[in-house]
């Protein structure tokens, strides 16, 4: 793995697909737990991440952003079943639709758990999960031992950004670590459902990368 500096900020050439566990990979996992935020691909676009349980952190990434403090952030997951850290009340349906869509480009929006922060959720009841079909994803979380928080890389209302390029030269000076992936492969963000529907229906809150029909079940 090659690391330069950008503007004092890291920038850490990676492979998403055949990520090389060592030294730079903990250090990307050691910022996460001592409350930083990382640039880095996923399988969509690329994201700002920070660790799930840090409110300091989750709040830096909220100002990072200019995002609103009651829009909420989702959360990256490493596998299905971690859906149980973030979640004590998964419906039957989003099982469904993750054990048919994940690992991939579709975002549950689900109950949360007592225990995760409301910071994270915007102080709404419920939050948004994906399990990306990112290994480079995979192997942070197993390093940091919790599902990472997440939003698009860019300012809230432009663009999200796929191309490692455009992050560079927009977070490079402000973020903690720039994970270059080179271009993310879908290259557009992930569809977001609401699974709590009748009958095992679902809503459809935002179209993105995974076309599902409209209130399928």
């Amino acid at each position: 793995m090659k690391i330069t500096r950008v503007k004092g900020t890291p920038v850490l050439k990676v492979d998403p697909r055949h990520p090389r566990a060592g030294a730079p990979l903990r250090w990307a996992a050691a910022i996460l737990q001592n409350g930083g935020v990382l640039a880095l691909p996923t399988d969509t676009v690329y994201g700002l991440a920070a660790d799930a349980r840090n409110e300091t952190a989750l709040k830096r990434l909220y100002s990072l952003k200019g995002r609103e403090a009651r829009k909420p952030l989702a959360c990256l997951l490493g596998y299905r079943q971690q859906m149980l850290a973030l979640s004590d009340d998964v419906p039957e349906s989003a099982w469904d639709l993750a054990k048919a869509h994940w690992p991939g480009a579709l975002t549950l929006i689900v109950p949360r758990a007592p225990w995760v922060p409301p910071v994270l959720t915007g102080g709404l009841p419920r939050v948004g999960l994906r399990y990306p079909d990112c290994p480079l994803v995979w192997s942070l979380i197993d390093l940091l031992q919790w599902p990472m928080a997440a939003s698009s890389a860019n300012l809230s209302g432009q663009p999200a950004a796929v191309d490692s390029r455009q992050v560079i030269r927009d977070w490079a000076g402000k973020v903690d670590m720039i994970l270059d992936g080179g271009r993310c492969p879908v290259a557009k963000e992930s569809t977001v459902v609401d699974p709590e529907g009748p009958d095992g229906t679902y809503t459809i809150l935002r179209q993105g990368a995974l076309q599902l029909p409209t209130g399928g079940r």
